[in-house]
């Protein structure tokens, strides 16, 4: 089984999870999520070994040096899956152990905040079926307006608590995957390599004007801006992690002067500008924010470890 076969084995395994959590809630029950805390927990750890293993292996085929794998088993998660892992992605066993806890306190908050819906979390559940209804950045508008969009958005996804799970379920795993890139990105052996990320957009059918907007978007390896842009950038964000550049790529492209040193941010479009120096922009007539509102600081799992 390859990493992305047990991916898709716990991908169905908490949509089963869902299904009973939610028609157990329906029903007026408090159901235990100690499974469900469990499943998010692995499916984390899980997303973020593969997105070190991914980038890891891209590293290696691009000739950078990447640290040894000790080729050993973490803790959290024992499957033939992760010691395909494990031969690819450096330190697992130690940076699995970190993870296993980590994720762990972060299912444990996921997990406690899916049951009956208060007034506490109404407005959170509002914007994120709003994002996800409409498959875009929420523009400024009236709150009359938000209701009605609210109530369009509850008639296309049912039953609101399931979408909710299913919501942060993906959020959070996707963002478990990005922090493996970024962890891999910044390891010591290979961080001095990288002369310039660039940003690259799903550019799908309901990928947000803003996201599509930064599609191309290049700045050097230690601009600042990459701890506020790096994926995820709202909650469904489907943007790739941040492309590396090494110094022959680099001066192919002349981002470097002659002695090698970076000229800069480079844009391609004045939205990207405004979306970046700004943190908004007007976009086909309506105004946009980058990162969407709430994801607008450091969101790596370094952070968090």
């Amino acid at each position: 089984m390859t990493p992305s076969e047990l991916q898709r084995r716990y991908t169905l395994k908490l949509n089963r999870l869902i299904d009973d959590y939610a028609s157990e809630v329906a029903k007026g029950n408090m159901p235990d999520t100690t499974a469900l805390r469990n499943a998010f927990k692995q499916s984390m750890v899980l997303s973020n070994l593969r997105g070190q293993a991914f980038m890891a292996s891209t590293m290696r085929a691009w000739g950078q040096a990447v640290p040894k794998s000790t080729g050993e088993m973490p803790s959290g998660i024992n499957s033939k899956a992760v010691r395909i892992l494990a031969q690819r992605v450096p330190l697992i066993r130690q940076r699995a152990d970190v993870l296993d806890e980590v994720y762990r306190q972060k299912s444990f908050y996921v997990a406690e905040q899916l049951g009956p819906l208060t007034q506490k979390n109404v407005e959170t559940i509002k914007e994120m079926t709003l994002r996800f209804a409409l498959g875009e950045g929420l523009a400024p508008q009236p709150v009359k307006g938000k209701l009605g969009l609210l109530e369009e958005a509850q008639r296309k996804v049912g039953n609101l608590t399931k979408f909710r799970l299913q919501t942060i379920f993906w959020t959070q795993t996707a963002q478990a995957y990005h922090d493996g890139t970024y962890e891999q990105q910044h390891d010591p052996d290979v961080e001095g390599a990288i002369v310039y990320r660039e940003y690259l957009s799903a550019r799908t059918e309901t990928t947000r004007p803003s996201h599509r907007a930064m599609h191309g978007f290049l700045a050097p390896a230690d601009d600042p801006i990459w701890e506020r842009i790096w994926p995820l950038n709202g909650f469904n964000c489907k943007c790739l992690s941040p492309s590396p550049i090494f110094m022959h790529e680099a001066r192919r492209r002349k981002l470097v002067d002659p002695r090698g040193a970076p000229v800069g941010r480079v844009y391609a479009n004045k939205a990207q500008r405004e979306l970046v120096e700004t943190g908004s922009a007007e976009i086909g007539g309506k105004l946009y924010v980058f990162p969407d509102r709430g994801w607008d600081k450091a969101k790596t799992i370094s952070r968090v470890a």
